[in-house]
């Protein structure tokens, strides 16, 4: 099961809650409404975990943190 989580945040969750991020600014309440969506999403879909947990498979699985996803969209912007 845990092995096809990447591919499905990166083709289907994360279009879906990035779309038009580019276009308008983001503040620090929005970012953490966005990392909140990804964090339930992965929840929905692993399980219930703690934090740790969530953190070590979200490196393992190479699920990069929003601010940084969304900061490099906006420089290929």
């Amino acid at each position: 099961m845990f092995f096809c989580i990447r591919p499905l945040i990166k083709s289907n969750c994360l279009p879906i809650v990035l779309y038009g991020i580019e276009a308008c600014p983001t503040n620090s309440a929005a970012l953490q409404s966005l990392q909140f969506t990804m964090n339930k999403i992965l929840f929905k879909i692993v399980g219930a975990m703690s934090k740790e947990m969530f953190r070590e498979i979200s490196k393992c699985f190479g699920i990069n943190p929003l601010e940084e996803v969304i900061s490099a969209r906006g420089i290929n912007f």
